[in-house]
């Protein structure tokens, strides 16, 4: 087993990872920027449907690949495509411009997601220490909200002295190769059960379809799911319009009128971002409170479930009546409890998936929450065309109900399966 240095030393490096990746200077001002290029809210739901399904189709292979070629090669080929997009969004004018560009974001966003969780569950288990699973990630990915903090400071600082939101997406890149670097120092024993050469299809193949029919086939995994695509799907499309309510805010507000409308969004954007992402931070680091203090993670995510759903549910009164200061704050304690939910779901997989097949099954779970992302992503474009930014919250609650209900019924299966009522973890 390794010595304690270099047990923190790889943790250093996980939350490096994590700082490194969330250098998304364009992130808080994604749909502003496209609203900058001329777009509406539908053909914003159309582009970000692209991206969802570009990313389903190579989801969970992708994973089977990592799991079988190596996850670090496959992390740095997810970052060159990263930047590769980066370096299209950048040169982008018109509409379908922008596509090729969210084409190779999504190729880089299919070979990342679940093989990096996995890398972090694996080092667990290889220095016996899988108690400690939520805590250490919810560590790790304390640090990629910071990175997040740093990030919008940046980003506002390049939008308010250029007026342009094209700026922020090429200085990306710097950050991402740098990562790449950081990928190149993880140790071979992450790599999982890998071979000298690259996969097959056929080997791609039979590795995705055993890992899919075992995660849907036991109630336990399929529960979970379900739970994180409908609590994923619903928060990845909604947080984004906290940045035209952001901008309403910013220019109703009678402070520094002498500025120009995208510098006043780029102050208000940097001090309300960079308070969510420091927030969301501390919140991360003590998902696992949450989870002793509830009695176990399928509890957690309970409480969590219940508070999104009135969360959501006082949107509708409160950007209806155009309260958008009191809608931002409740968008921010959205973002925090999202950093709750991340460790426990992550951590309750953790329970039921063969470390051999992590990376895969983690991908089905992305895929799946893609799956509810393109579906609502242009239905929900279109009603804030319609309706306003109100019906954001009507979605979300709907959502949060649903949810609630499906949680308590794999909690009490799992209670079943383990022949202790309430000793879920």
């Amino acid at each position: 087993m390794a010595g304690p240095e270099k047990r923190d030393w790889m943790i250093f490096r996980f939350s490096l990872y994590g700082f490194l990746k969330n250098q998304r200077y364009f992130e808080s001002f994604l749909y502003l920027a496209f609203l900058q290029a001329g777009m509406t809210y539908f053909q914003i739901g159309w582009l970000v449907a692209f991206r969802e399904i570009c990313i389903n189709i190579m989801e969970t292979p992708s994973g089977a690949f990592a799991d079988v070629w190596g996850r670090r090669r496959s992390m740095i080929l997810s970052f060159a495509f990263y930047v590769l997009s980066f370096v299209l969004f950048s040169f982008g004018t018109s509409y379908w411009q922008f596509f090729p560009g969210m084409f190779f974001f999504a190729v880089g966003e299919a070979f990342r997601t679940g093989t990096h969780k996995a890398m972090i569950f694996d080092w667990l288990k290889q220095q016996g220490r899988t108690k400690e699973k939520t805590k250490v990630y919810g560590f790790t990915r304390s640090w990629s909200q910071y990175g997040s903090a740093v990030s919008v400071i940046i980003g506002a600082l390049i939008v308010f002295l250029t007026e342009n939101y094209r700026h922020v997406f090429w200085i990306c890149i710097p950050a991402y190769l740098a990562n790449i670097i950081n990928f190149m120092g993880y140790p071979a024993s992450l790599d999982g059960t890998t071979e000298s050469k690259i996969p097959s299809l056929g080997q791609i193949f039979r590795v995705t379809w055993d890992s899919f029919r075992q995660t849907v086939s036991r109630a336990s995994t399929r529960g979970l799911l379900i739970e994180s695509a409908l609590y994923d799907g619903i928060f990845s499309l909604a947080k984004d319009y906290l940045q035209p309510a952001l901008k309403a805010a910013a220019l109703s507000l009678p402070i520094m009128v002498s500025l120009s409308g995208e510098r006043r969004t780029a102050a208000a954007v940097g001090v309300v971002f960079f308070g969510v992402y420091i927030l969301t931070g501390q919140a991360s680091r003590r998902a696992h409170v949450l989870s002793e203090r509830a009695g176990g993670d399928y509890q957690a995510a309970r409480i969590i479930w219940l508070i999104s759903l009135f969360g959501y549910a006082a949107l509708v009164p409160l950007l209806l009546t155009g309260l958008e200061i009191a809608a931002i704050l409740l968008f921010v304690a959205l973002y925090a409890l999202d950093n709750l939910w991340s460790p426990t779901i992550l951590s309750r997989y953790n329970v039921f998936v063969d470390s051999g097949s992590t990376a895969t099954v983690l991908s089905i779970d992305s895929q799946v929450n893609r799956i509810v992302t393109v579906a609502l992503a242009p239905l929900l474009g279109y009603a804030v065309d319609r309706g306003g930014l109100w019906t954001v919250g009507a979605f979300g609650a709907a959502v949060a109900s649903v949810g609630t209900i499906i949680n308590i019924r794999s909690a009490r299966h799992v209670a079943e399966l383990s022949g202790a009522k309430g000793e879920t973890q």
